[in-house]
């Protein structure tokens, strides 16, 4: 039966070369449909080709409706489908090449597949009386088979009743109680507390200093604007200020 699915893949192979073949070779000739070639091989080249072969004829029906027959633009574009369609001649010629070489290997395939079961034929007419022998050892495996898994069962089944009152679990460590506990950490949070203040404390003195733009002497005056101290007026103290000529 294997070499029988074998032999009948095998011809269904052929079979399928053939007809590509012969659509390909239509094809070629001129009588075959362009767009089915895509769907016959995978060939990349072959699909790029046929799109611009496409792409050509769409853009000499837009040029033949604004020039005639003779101009140069539209005997570019034939001259570039001719081209085109030589190319795509060429890819498929390799294509049936290729194809036709896979058909030989199918054809010497099927051949031998044939003679192997004409082979296998004669040696089963002189193997019945052995196939009898056999049939009666392979039902006799078959009931020792089927013995030998119930009494399988009916084991397990006795040991599963057996373990079903013990348990697998064992104590591996016994848990202790912690004699301190585990949080807050009173000494770690007093010193971060007090490191973290102090540097703080000294940070913001540092930045409400660099924030304070208050002028209080002359050098402040010639460094900040530049310009030069004319006179300086004291503070004077409001206890000893004479008001009216009297002090």
């Amino acid at each position: 039966m294997e070499f029988n699915n074998r032999y009948l893949q095998t011809r269904n192979q052929g079979v399928e070369l053939d007809a590509k073949i012969n659509e390909l070779t239509a094809t070629r000739r001129g009588e075959g449909n362009l767009a089915n070639v895509r769907s016959l091989v995978d060939n990349p080249i072959i699909g790029s080709i046929y799109k611009k072969i496409v792409e050509l004829e769409l853009e000499m029906t837009g040029q033949l409706k604004m020039f005639k027959a003779g101009h140069p633009k539209i005997l570019q574009l034939k001259g570039e489908l001719e081209e085109s369609r030589n190319r795509l001649s060429g890819e498929i010629q390799k294509e049936l090449d290729n194809l036709k070489s896979e058909r030989k290997v199918i054809a010497a395939r099927e051949q031998t597949l044939e003679k192997t079961i004409s082979e296998f034929e004669s040696d089963a007419l002189d193997s019945s009386s052995k196939e009898l022998a056999y049939t009666i050892l392979q039902r006799n495996v078959t009931t020792s088979q089927n013995l030998y898994d119930m009494m399988v069962s009916r084991v397990k089944e006795s040991n599963i009743l057996q373990t079903s009152g013990t348990s697998n679990l064992r104590v591996v460590e016994k848990a202790s109680v912690p004699v301190t506990p585990v949080s807050p950490n009173k000494k770690r949070n007093f010193l971060l507390s007090l490191v973290l203040g102090l540097f703080g404390g000294i940070g913001l003195a540092f930045f409400l200093e660099y924030l304070d733009q208050t002028l209080r002497t002359e050098d402040d005056i010639r460094n900040g604007f530049g310009l030069p101290v004319l006179s300086v007026i004291p503070f004077a103290d409001q206890s000893h200020a004479t008001y009216g000529g009297k002090s």
